[in-house]
Parts: structure tokens; sequence; C-alpha cells
């Protein structure tokens, strides 16, 4: 009887099972587990509810306190960072940060600070232990106020941010925290939008509606602007959909 590569290769996955060897790759140790989060006190607060499941138990615990601030524009959770630690299966530890605007920070409530949150996972076989410590507060040269609307994106090295008060956005290294200022030139028209795609790349739009106006830089994985034109492009990413309502 002749064997084909297909039944050669489930032999060798059915010994490997059999062996107790893991075969594929494998989830980050808190891949069961996960985080809503709520505001509260009209955008002064968020808390965070940590869920999910291990091998004893099931549900939601307790709960995590972000804040104060005087009104949150938009937040944003960084990518993990897995140091398993070779324990039980499913154990570790999992880092990543939580970044929060406020666009009514300062005595003028319109000025704009960005709260970086260093949130660590300690994952066990039957708990994930979740602490969040403020790392680090960041005043931005951005124009807030309650009503603004704040657009924000990241990949591995930079984070862009920027409002529809102003028309100028900031990308920020996360290496050292350097902020340089981005504007769509002349005439100046306010940010509309931040938007990424899976492989890094992130465009920053600015769009004037009322005049119809728009234009756009792409910034490349790295932070470096790549290419910038009229009109009011944008990109996808595979999680989030765009909604463009705010574009011309």
């Amino acid at each position: 009887m002749c064997t084909t590569l297909r039944d050669a290769v489930a032999a060798l996955l059915s010994i490997a099972i059999g062996c107790g060897v893991s075969v594929g790759f494998a989830a980050n140790p808190d891949s069961n587990y996960y985080v809503t989060y709520v505001l509260g006190g009209h955008g002064q607060w968020a808390y965070m509810y940590p869920c999910g499941s291990s091998t004893v138990s099931h549900g939601c615990y307790g709960v995590r306190i972000l804040g104060p601030f005087g009104h949150i524009g938009a937040m944003l959770e960084g990518r993990p960072h897995s140091d398993d630690d070779e324990g039980a299966p499913g154990s570790g530890t999992v880092t990543r940060e939580i970044y929060v605007v406020d666009v009514a920070s300062g005595s003028t409530a319109n000025g704009v600070s960005l709260f970086v949150y260093k949130r660590t996972d300690a994952v066990t076989a039957n708990f994930d232990d979740i602490t969040v410590s403020l790392d680090r507060t960041i005043s931005l040269p951005l124009v807030g106020g309650t009503n603004a609307s704040v657009s924000m994106a990241e990949n591995n090295a930079f984070l862009y941010v920027g409002t529809n008060q102003g028309t100028q956005a900031v990308s920020i290294d996360r290496r050292n925290w350097a902020i340089l200022p981005y504007t769509s030139g002349e005439p100046a028209i306010p940010v509309a939008a931040i938007t990424a795609n899976s492989y890094g790349y992130v465009t920053v739009t600015f769009a004037d509606v009322v005049g119809n106006q728009g234009a756009f830089i792409v910034f490349d994985p790295k932070g470096a602007p790549i290419s910038d034109g009229g009109g009011a492009d944008f990109m996808l990413d595979d999680i989030n959909a765009v909604t463009p309502a705010g574009l011309p």
C-alpha cells in the first residue's frame, strides 16, 4: 500500500502528541484571558475588568482603576511581550503598555497629555495576576477640549496622536519618547484620522470637510515619512473597521 504525504504527516503528529511533544506555535501565556474597559465620572476614570479561564475557574475577577484624568479622549493597548518562565503550561509573564490620551489636562482644560501605563500579567496555571502602574506622563503640543476627537495608532517603534481641534499631529518615538510634529502643509487643515495596516505603516489624514480639502502623510514602520499628497487617504487593518464619515 502506498503512503501519501498527508498520511505520513498525520502519523508523525500522532507520535508527537502521544509522546507529549508540543506541536505548533505556543500562544502568549495570557491568551485565555481578556480585559474589558468601562469609563466613569464623565470620562475621568477608566475601569479595567479582567476576565478569562484557567484550569480551575472561569469568569471575571477584581477591577483595576486608571485615573483621574480631565477627560479621556482615546485609549490604546500596546502589543504584548511574553517572557515565558518555562514553568507549567500557560504560565509566564506578559507585559504591554496602555496609552491614555487626556484632552482636558492643565488649568485651561484643553491641554493634551499622554499617560503611559505598564500592564503586567503574571500567569500561572490557575490565575492571571494583573498589575498596572503609571510609567510616565507626556504633555503633547496638541489642542484638546472635552469635545475633541482624538486619533491614535502605533507600530513597533512609534505612537501617532492628533486631534480634530488642531492642524498638527505628532509622532512619538517609544524608544526615547522624543516628539516630532507634522502638519498638512499649506493651507493647514485639521487632523481627521490616523490609521495603520498590519505591517506597521501609518497614515495621518488631514481633512477640512467644510472646504472639502484633504491631505495625508504615510510613515513606514521605522517612523520615516515616505509619502504625502492631497486627498483624504487612509489605511485599513485586519482588526477594526475605519469609518470615513469625517473625511471629504
